[in-house]
């Protein structure tokens, strides 16, 4: 370990270099979930001197080969060594549910056409994203034995050699050639690399439309690249997996059919209740059902039976709706029938995709146009609050940890009351006598902003205070949380005024925070505009400042504010 080493790991033949401060774990201080961090950050150092060192990408644009594996198998391994850490369910609805948001254009195929060697084209998304989520749908469609079969030829046939995806494709290949009690794969005419290409030579990705015929029993698959007019040509062998209401049969997630380029999938189903496909998202792609399908699935999730759906598929419904909802081919209604549902789901994986998309919205939370939306936010967060509730337990596990912090996180946010109570309670209590309420640091972001937010001027002060004592710069962002305009107009007099305190580039940083959050106050509006001379960065140009006003205020009549003072300058 290296203090101050310029990346977190580098690994070589006989040594693996860390940057000192990205292993160190205090069980006193850090989050358990720091923990995490850490050990995903050793495991894929160690992978890669497995794919990287003992065998090599013969050229760059197989670098998917190295980074991809590295990836994949550091959440892997740990899957296997802490089962209740569920490293394999967060790969999906942390980089996978990722890459799919940017696949629509944004990133190049996995084996990357280069153009040239420049860093940011190689080290991308399309190898840490993109790679392990192929990586993964290999793994499933193979299964457990036939893929470490596949690995290990491809390290006993390839060690201490350059390596191309056709090496790999073989060494599977291989070893599904000689365990011919894979089901779908009994046909020898089966090609892994003529599969696999369609997948690290594309960029995008399909969408499966799934449509049932409910008279006949048949339901229908067909594929269309994301966003089809700009890709009309892609196309892919895709691993279909499905299971019924009846069946309930989420664990096999090896493929039921293959969809092939320029095929439609016909299949004879049970239609008395829902169809699902693409069990356990493990077929890198979203899928779009008919509206009967999807309502007969939001009514199931809405019921007491929810948890029969498993939870990465619950995770995938809502990811891909909100996607379909982007895109205009979904109704905002069904989309708001759906995560009804989250009143009742208790896990933080099928939980990540609404953290998300509530990411997304956040600038869209301080319009009043919002105020419906947060609404119902408020009802669905309280309750998931009365199960996690505010205090943290140390037997929970990592998960239910991750959850409360952001269950409590996003119900402030959206303007849970009683949320933010809490938070006020725990944050004069700590102010009060902080040896006897300390509040852990993963909490302070929590404790220290919404407790804020509906703070007294009093606490407000004592907060100020604590940053006079300590300097500690992330108090600036704490500080601009208070949602009484009277605190944040005494936090721009402040910041204006005492340049011992605050510098002339940290007067601009604040200045622009403040911006950012209260811009749309009519009060903290109009007295940065009549004060603008005294309280405006002295940093910067009065055009960048008048640039950065118009760009966080939205109604008319602010904007037209702002051009009074336009004038005058």
């Amino acid at each position: 370990m290296i203090p101050n080493y310029p990346v977190d790991g580098m690994e070589d033949w006989g040594i693996i270099i860390y940057e000192e401060s990205k292993v160190v774990y205090d069980e006193s201080k850090d989050p358990t979930f720091r923990r995490r961090k850490v050990a995903s950050l050793v495991a894929h150092e160690i992978t890669h001197q497995w794919f990287g060192n003992f065998i090599t990408p013969s050229w760059w644009s197989d670098l998917w080969l190295s980074e991809g594996f590295a990836v994949f198998f550091q959440e892997y391994f740990l899957n296997k060594i802490f089962e209740d850490w569920r490293t394999m369910d967060l790969l999906v609805t942390g980089p996978i549910h990722e890459s799919l948001s940017l696949d629509i254009g944004l990133m190049d195929s996995i084996k990357l056409n280069l153009h040239n060697l420049d860093h940011g084209t190689l080290f991308g998304n399309e190898v840490y994203k993109k790679a392990p989520a192929i990586l993964r749908m290999l793994y499933h469609v193979v299964g457990d034995e036939v893929f470490r079969k596949g690995i290990t030829k491809y390290f006993v046939t390839k060690q201490y050699m350059a390596v191309t995806s056709d090496n790999l494709w073989s060494a599977i290949q291989s070893a599904k050639n000689e365990a011919s009690w894979v089901p779908h794969m009994r046909d020898q005419k089966f090609k892994i690399k003529e599969v696999m290409d369609t997948w690290i030579t594309q960029n995008r990705y399909p969408v499966l439309y799934v449509t049932i015929n409910y008279e006949t029993g048949e339901m229908y698959i067909t594929q269309q690249c994301v966003r089809a007019t700009e890709c009309i040509n892609n196309k892919w062998w895709i691993p279909i997996s499905y299971t019924d209401q009846s069946f309930l049969a989420f664990s096999n997630t090896m493929p039921n059919n293959w969809l092939k380029p320029d095929e439609t999938l016909r299949v004879q189903i049970n239609t008395r209740g829902w169809i699902i496909v693409n069990l356990q998202q493990t077929a890198y792609c979203r899928v779009y059902y008919d509206i009967t399908n999807l309502e007969r699935i939001i009514r199931y999730l809405n019921s007491e039976k929810y948890t029969k759906i498993h939870v990465l598929n619950r995770a995938q419904i809502l990811d891909d709706a909100f996607a379909f909802l982007l895109e205009n081919q979904l109704d905002s209604s069904v989309f708001m029938s759906l995560i009804n549902y989250l009143r009742r789901e208790r896990d933080y994986v099928a939980w990540r995709p609404m953290f998300r998309i509530l990411a997304q919205f956040f600038n869209y939370f301080s319009l009043p146009e919002s105020k419906s939306f947060k609404s119902h936010m408020v009802e669905i967060f309280d309750g998931v609050l009365q199960h996690v509730g505010y205090e943290e337990n140390p037997d929970d596990d990592d998960i239910t940890k991750m959850l409360r912090l952001d269950a409590l996180k996003w119900a402030c946010i959206v303007g849970h009351v009683e949320c933010k109570k809490k938070a006020a309670v725990k944050l004069s209590e700590h102010l009060a006598d902080p040896d006897t309420h300390k509040v852990p640091q993963w909490w302070q972001d929590w404790t220290y902003c919404f407790g804020l937010a509906v703070a007294n001027r009093t606490t407000w002060d004592k907060m100020m205070e604590l940053y006079q004592r300590t300097s500690d710069k992330k108090l600036w962002k704490t500080l601009n949380c208070a949602e009484n305009p009277d605190n944040i107009i005494n936090y721009l007099n402040i910041t204006a005024s005492n340049t011992t305190l605050f510098s002339n580039l940290e007067h601009a940083f604040i200045f622009n925070f403040i911006l950012q959050n209260h811009a749309r106050n009519d009060l903290v509006l109009d007295y940065i505009l009549t004060k603008f001379d005294n309280i405006k960065p002295r940093l910067f140009p009065t055009s960048l400042t008048i640039k950065n006003i118009i760009s966080n205020v939205f109604s008319n009549e602010q904007i037209s504010k702002v051009d009074f003072i336009i004038l005058d300058i």
